[in-house]
């Protein structure tokens, strides 16, 4: 059905604004995009770029009644979350930016998921994996997740940007990941819309930001040094024809000789800044593509089911192996005699009932400041804490929360 008149939004007539649109469709990526003059652009809060990359209409299929998320009306099997499963699953049905802003309503409710993909389960178009002491510590299941589903929709997205980009600033998380997270909201948005947003964004933000208004800088930087350059050429050019017609040879010879140097100087500068700009163009290649912590956690949680069957990992254990253990060999050893009931030195944390303490200090390929803690649960299943011990009052602290914590949901 064609779209009823668009009004003009932006004064250069690069986007425009339709008051309604029947023509909804779901880009190869999954996000929403309206058909306009036979190609389909992004659509975002109602609004479209067509300076911005369009798409074939034939990849863009009609978005279906399901992937429209409805508080008030939606069905409960479009939505599933493997409750009995250890680090379960929730699937749900919905478009790239419902997945975006459900991810970050988690982080900000302090809910640890290991992965975040187009699901693999052909009933449902995502699936996120939460850990299982997430799901512990926040008594979640399939209601709950529902509900918070809904509430991340019900921001406003043009309003919550800034606050969205200061939220990732803030985290305590890598920096590649924090870079990661910044440009997948920027791309959402359409450029002349937000181009002030971002510039004040950029200006107010950490030195990781700013490192992207630096490389706009060098590349100014350059454009000038080599303007420089020509005119000083064309200075040079006017000294030797004025020497040869009317200059002494030492007045010409000292002249030149002055700049030359300064030429010499200013091809120096333009080389370092060559190297700057390559440098930060590296860093913004990283800053866009890696996401590669969520995958190393997630590649963890599956090894350890894998070749450890009878361990469960609680307290985060992933992210500390990630971040504390440059070697892990001495570490699998252990385990695996956890795993396999051999031989074992190991001591009784005290004022538990059911928790030992592994009686040796293990190398993380630093220093020997390694511990592991366990404990036997029912159907054969041992719950391992893989710590790094900063200071004896860390490591009390550690055992209190042990101790209090409740794993009987554990399988």
């Amino acid at each position: 059905m064609p779209f009823q008149r668009f009004e003009v939004y932006h004064k250069e007539n690069l986007i425009y604004k339709p008051p309604f649109s029947r023509e909804i469709r779901r880009l190869p990526d999954g996000s929403k995009g309206i058909v306009f003059r036979g190609k389909v652009y992004l659509l975002f809060n109602d609004i479209i770029d067509i300076s911005k990359n369009s798409y074939d209409i034939k990849d863009c299929p009609l978005i279906s009644s399901k992937q429209i998320l409805d508080k008030e009306k939606f069905l409960d099997e479009d939505f599933d979350f493997t409750n009995n499963e250890y680090n379960p699953k929730f699937y749900f049905n919905g478009l790239k930016s419902d997945l975006n802003a459900f991810l970050y309503c988690l982080e900000k409710k302090k809910i640890d998921y290991l992965s975040a993909e187009t699901s693999s389960n052909k009933k449902f178009d995502y699936e996120v994996k939460i850990s299982e002491e997430s799901k512990i510590e926040k008594k979640l299941n399939k209601k709950k997740l529902i509900h918070i589903l809904f509430e991340s929709l019900e921001t406003d997205n043009t309003k919550s940007f800034t606050n969205e980009i200061k939220f990732i600033l803030n985290q305590d998380i890598d920096l590649s990941i924090k870079k990661k997270k910044i440009q997948d909201i920027l791309n959402q948005f359409p450029d002349l819309l937000t181009q002030d947003v971002i510039i004040d964004m950029f200006e107010r933000s950490n030195d990781e930001i700013i490192k992207e208004n630096d490389f706009n800088d060098l590349k100014l930087s350059i454009k000038n040094f080599k303007q420089e350059l020509q005119l000083k050429n064309e200075e040079i050019t006017a000294y030797e024809e004025l020497f040869k017609n009317k200059a002494d040879d030492e007045y010409k010879y000292s002249k030149i000789s002055e700049q030359s140097e300064y030429i010499l100087e200013l091809e120096k500068n333009l080389n370092f800044l060559h190297n700057e700009n390559n440098n930060l163009k590296k860093e913004k290649e990283f800053f866009i593509n890696t996401d590669s912590k969520k995958r190393f956690l997630n590649l963890i949680s599956e090894t350890f089911t894998t070749i450890f069957p009878r361990i469960r990992l609680v307290f985060k254990s992933e992210i500390v192996i990630f971040e504390k253990y440059k070697s892990v060999l001495a570490l699998f050893k252990i385990l695996k005699k956890i795993n396999y009931k051999e031989n074992l030195r190991f001591k009784k944390i005290r004022t538990s009932k059911n928790w030992f303490e592994v009686d040796q200090h293990i190398t993380t390929g630093d220093d020997k400041r390694g511990r592991v803690y366990f404990s036997p649960i029912q159907n054969n299943l041992v719950l391992v804490v893989v710590d790094f011990k900063n200071n004896n009052k860390d490591q009390i602290l550690k055992f209190e929360k042990i101790i209090s914590s409740n794993f009987d949901n554990i399988k």
